[in-house]
């Protein structure tokens, strides 16, 4: 088991690594302030579990040519969606921060679970057509403008938003039932469901 400070040095090592795009191991060390011993371990173990990468080497200034290290794109990706009373757009980025695909269709805004299951189903082709597994996108985030799609309640997208908010702990303590059976956390397709229900309230 990983002792907090074990925890706390690789988070911060990952952080500086995906902040600055390519960084050398001395150049993690100067800006975090921690041993050499204690970056080179945790950067092996980043790399074994396919967090972190060798990305090429820099330039000789007159001894051994330092090695790159950073991020390996496909280790987690972030979606996106962005929700309008006539459209929705996708977008996805891998963990180095690249913008990897993003799509934006007709998709009427309406108060039911047929538009709900039509937003699910469009992002889940998105991200397979894209390459991108389900299991592999770490959240998925929400843009709601100030859009009035809901006359009868005189609400609108934004007015929800203290509503997601809610549905998102709701989430995170839900457990799903994947196609073999097995429990485990919402998939992405699965929290644009929840979200959606909380929308609709």
């Amino acid at each position: 088991m990983k002792s907090q400070q074990e925890n706390s040095s690789r988070s911060v090592i990952v952080r500086h690594v995906v902040q600055r795009g390519r960084v050398t191991k001395a150049e993690i060390e100067d800006g975090l302030g921690l041993s050499h011993p204690t970056v080179t371990n945790t950067i092996a173990a980043l790399i074994r579990e396919g967090v972190l990468r060798e990305n090429g080497e820099y330039e000789s200034t007159g001894g051994r040519r330092a090695k790159a290290i950073s991020a390996m794109p496909t280790y987690r990706h972030f979606g996106g969606v962005d929700i309008t009373a006539n459209h929705a757009a996708f977008v996805v980025v891998n963990w180095a921060g690249e913008l990897v695909a993003r799509e934006r269709k007709r998709l009427r805004f309406e108060d039911s679970r047929g538009y709900c299951a039509a937003l699910e189903k469009s992002f889940a082709r998105f991200l397979r057509q894209n390459g991108v597994r389900q299991d592999q996108v770490r959240s998925v985030g929400f843009s709601l403008p100030d859009v009035r799609v809901f006359p009868a309640k005189e609400k609108t997208l934004a007015d929800c938003v203290d509503e997601i908010a809610a549905m998102r702990k709701k989430v995170q303590e839900t457990k799903f039932t994947d196609g073999d059976g097995a429990k485990g956390a919402p998939t992405a397709a699965q929290g644009i469901m929840m979200a959606y229900l909380a929308i609709g309230r």
